[in-house]
C-alpha cells in the first residue's frame, strides 16, 4: 500500500470515528447530530417552487442538510456509516490529487443550504479544511429564518407557519 492509499483511509477512519462519537454524544446529551431533512423542512414549511440561481461559491458551513442522506452525515458531513468508504476514499484521492470535480447540487431554503448531489464532496472538503465550495444552487422562499445554527425544535418555536 503507497503512502497516498494509507493517508485516504486513515482520513476516512478518523471522520468515521469522529462521527460515531458525535452521534453517541449527541444521545447522552439529548442533541441533534444528523443533518437537517429538507424533506421534513418542506412538509413542514409552506415555501415555495424552487428559483434557479446558477453556480456560486458557498461556505461549507452553510450546508446543513440533505434532501435524502440525512441519516448518513452528522452535522459536521463526517460519514456515520462505514459502507460509504469506497466513495468517500475515491473523492479524498481526487482531492489529494488535485482532480478537479463538479460543483455539488443544493436546496437554499432560508440561509442555509441541503446537499441533492455531493455529499461526499462536501465530506471531503470540511475534512481537508475547505471553506468555501462551488454549488449550482436552487433556492426555496420562505418566511422563516433558517440559519446554520437552527434545528428541527428551533424551528417549531421560531416560525409561525410551522405546520
Amino acid at each position: 500500500m503507497d503512502i497516498l492509499t494509507s493517508q485516504i483511509r486513515s482520513d476516512f477512519n478518523k471522520a468515521h470515528l469522529r462521527a460515531s462519537l458525535s452521534r453517541f454524544f449527541g444521545f447522552l446529551l439529548g442533541r441533534p447530530v444528523e443533518l437537517m431533512s429538507f424533506d421534513e423542512i418542506k412538509e413542514k414549511l409552506p415555501i415555495g417552487v424552487p428559483v434557479y440561481r446558477g453556480t456560486e461559491t458557498i461556505k461549507l458551513e452553510q450546508i446543513v442538510g440533505s434532501l435524502n442522506r440525512h441519516h448518513e452525515f452528522d452535522r459536521a458531513f463526517r460519514p456515520f456509516r462505514s459502507i460509504s468508504a469506497e466513495r468517500w476514499q475515491s473523492v479524498n484521492r481526487a482531492f489529494y490529487e488535485g482532480v478537479g470535480l463538479p460543483a455539488i447540487v443544493l436546496y437554499q431554503v432560508g440561509e442555509v443550504y441541503f446537499v441533492v448531489d455531493g455529499h461526499h464532496r462536501v465530506s471531503v472538503a470540511r475534512k481537508q479544511g475547505q471553506v468555501f465550495i462551488d454549488a449550482e444552487i436552487r433556492e426555496f422562499k420562505t418566511s422563516c429564518n433558517i440559519t446554520s445554527k437552527s434545528n428541527v425544535n428551533d424551528l417549531e418555536l421560531s416560525c409561525p407557519n410551522w405546520k
